[in-house]
């Protein structure tokens, strides 16, 4: 029996009247294959959807392009090989950049993809590292991109950051190494040299804590790490800056994640966290 799943992309913002949300437009895009979105962006009055199709036989990427109430374009993207594509960065030179990770002969890197606004594909390639090294998230820095993921080094998952140039080649790599597993799976800058990026980190083996780090994007260096977390699981899935404040010389963030909290019986908490004094 084919099983077919759709994916649904809201088009208008939920609209709150006393309390609650209203979906005030929606769309359905897809076809008889699986696909799920992973990321969007807008640019120029576009949206840009990007996620991943089993339509060819194999797990590929794709971005859509969303333009004046209908689909524009839509373009695969990816080989022979399993491609995800997890994140979607676009920038005022009409430059579109995808990140996530491609398996090649059970060996899996870093994707990167660089496109125009017309989905026309300008470059490709994946950074051939040491250990399997994934990206879930990138952020624009000038004109260099930044990216987040988690490394695997035959033991553990630790969690992993890397820069590159505007033409996808690597300037450095950084991991952050522990005993236990953990993962980074978005990032957001803070300023022009320091980034905050969120995930999980395991504790003891008991449980996961949300896990933050701050680190200076010129050189990869981490500059603080800090997690949070209670009894159950807590994952962070995503980070909005959405506050600067000068009080007392000292930058003052808010930094706001969509944190979700699994317990045992699967029940989801979403919550939010302050952080103060970043810089």
């Amino acid at each position: 029996m084919k099983i077919s799943h759709l994916l649904i992309l809201l088009l208008l913002p939920l609209v709150t009247i006393l309390g609650q949300s209203t979906v005030v437009d929606y769309t359905i895009i897809g076809n008889e294959s699986r696909e799920y979105a992973t990321d969007l962006d807008t640019l120029n009055k576009a949206i840009y959807l990007v996620g991943n199709t089993n339509e060819c036989g194999n797990n590929n990427g794709f971005i859509v392009k969303y333009k004046d109430d209908s689909i524009y374009q839509r373009t695969l993207v990816g080989d022979i090989n399993i491609d995800i594509i997890e994140s979607i960065e676009t920038t005022n030179s009409n430059t579109i950049f995808l990140g996530g990770y491609t398996n090649k002969n059970n060996d899996y890197d870093v994707y990167l993809a660089k496109l125009d606004t017309n989905l026309l594909l300008l470059d490709n390639k994946a950074l051939e590292l040491d250990n399997w090294n994934f990206c879930h998230d990138l952020a624009i820095q000038s004109s260099s991109i930044i990216g987040v993921g988690e490394t695997h080094n035959n033991t553990d998952y630790d969690a992993f950051m890397f820069k590159t140039d505007n033409n996808l080649d690597t300037i450095w790599t950084k991991s952050i190494a522990r005993e236990r597993d953990q993962k980074l799976t978005k990032v957001v800058a803070y300023n022009d040299s320091i980034f905050i990026a969120c995930g999980y980190t395991e504790i003891d083996g008991l449980a996961k804590d949300i896990l933050l780090v701050s680190f200076n994007a010129n050189t990869g260096d981490t500059l603080w790490t800090n997690h949070y977390g209670g009894v159950n699981d807590d994952f962070c899935s995503s980070l909005i800056k959405t506050n600067d404040i000068l009080a007392s010389n000292k930058s003052m963030l808010e930094m706001f994640g969509i944190l979700h909290a699994r317990t045992i019986h699967e029940i989801s908490t979403p919550f939010q966290v302050l952080l103060n004094n970043l810089s």
